[in-house]
């Protein structure tokens, strides 16, 4: 009889957006495509910047906002993902972080708010203004 594997690694290459709303795993590795549906679902990301103009710049947000590791390379060495991703697992701060900005991120009413801000926008012509960063780290209390 075949023991399952302590730590069970789910490679996911493509696919729909929609595996990711239930992750079965304890993190998530990326080129910075799915932060927010990670995000949203409280799992903690390991970010190798794509090729993608936007994807640098994605990936330090996730650092800055506590929920992740940037790696900072397009192309990192195997072991510096490993070595993240045990980070991630070893620091439960990482996911908690995670889970905080996704328990914000559905306060926020997801899709259906954004479409009702749009229509609002169309009709009123008035942008509505947030004030803050949702990147940022958590204040430090002390």
């Amino acid at each position: 009889m075949n023991e399952p594997d302590a730590h069970p690694v789910r490679h996911h290459v493509r696919g729909p957006l929609a595996d990711l709303r239930k992750p079965v795993g304890a993190t998530l590795v990326t080129v910075g495509a799915y932060v927010l549906a990670s995000l949203a679902a409280g799992v903690p990301l390991v970010v190798a910047p794509g090729s993608a103009a936007d994807k640098p710049a994605i990936a330090a947000r996730v650092a800055r906002s506590g929920a992740g590791i940037n790696l900072r390379k397009r192309r990192p060495k195997p072991d510096a993902v490993a070595d993240a991703v045990r980070d991630l697992l070893t620091h439960p701060s990482y996911r908690e972080r995670a889970r905080q900005i996704g328990s914000e991120l559905d306060q926020l009413g997801g899709a259906s708010a954004a479409a009702d801000l749009l229509e609002r926008l169309a009709e009123t012509r008035a942008p509505l203004r947030r004030t803050g960063d949702p990147w940022s780290s958590p204040a430090k209390s002390g």
